[in-house]
């Protein structure tokens, strides 16, 4: 057991408000490095998610990446059993109940953008990553660069931070970028004034809720 429990129960401490932005990079940086490790020996962790990071240090310096039961090969065919978590990626959303879909890497940096999200806003930006879902489609139009208005939940964060999420957040998994490029963004300002975040925090539609994956 951890000495300071999880990252989630520390992002919970926040009220609604999010981690500030110092601690959570000093997590990110770690992740990244965990994540590196796996990706260069063709594993993915498939459940990146701020309950499964164990914290062992008050100031976040240790931080640990847990619960490697889903963690298969790349290019493992695995079925999807019920419906996913809202930070699962669009292609395991996409994939049809019970029919098999390949790992990739790209989910483990998927998820990782999606933890970052979380943390600095407490909040999932979409129930489902799924074109029936309009927050979700809201991004997909503006990722796809057929719009220049960046989503409404996305507006907290600076414009070096929505260039990172565009970037590990590609439609296509394998164009994604790898984790280390979050490296490239840590001594950037992620955040714009807390002004404007604390009316934009609340507009949020997808509460966290703790629930188990189901797929193998």
């Amino acid at each position: 057991m951890a000495p300071f429990g999880d990252l989630w129960q520390s992002v919970e401490r926040t009220n609604g408000v999010g981690l500030n932005e110092r601690d959570v990079k000093i997590v990110v940086e770690q992740i990244c490095s965990a994540l590196e490790f796996m990706h260069d020996k063709e594993l993915v962790h498939r459940d990146v998610r701020a309950e499964n990071i164990l914290i062992y240090s008050p100031n976040l310096t240790k931080v640990k990446l847990t619960d490697f039961g889903l963690t298969r090969k790349v290019g493992t065919l695995v079925k999807k059993r019920v419906k996913s978590l809202p930070s699962c990626p669009p292609e395991v959303w996409e994939a049809v109940l019970l029919e098999g879909y390949n790992i990739q890497i790209g989910s483990d940096v998927w998820q990782l953008a999606m933890m970052v999200y979380v943390c600095l806003t407490t909040r999932f930006p979409w129930d489902k990553a799924d074109i029936t879902d309009p927050k979700f489609t809201e991004f997909v139009e503006w990722q796809k660069r057929k719009t220049t208005r960046t989503p409404k939940e996305f507006r907290v964060f600076s414009p070096r931070l929505l260039r990172l999420m565009r970037r590990l957040m590609e439609l296509k998994p394998m164009k994604r970028y790898p984790v280390t490029e979050v490296n490239k963004y840590l001594r950037d300002r992620w955040l714009v004034h807390k002004s404007q975040r604390a009316s934009s925090v609340h507009s949020h539609v997808c509460p966290i809720v703790v629930k188990v994956i189901l797929y193998s």
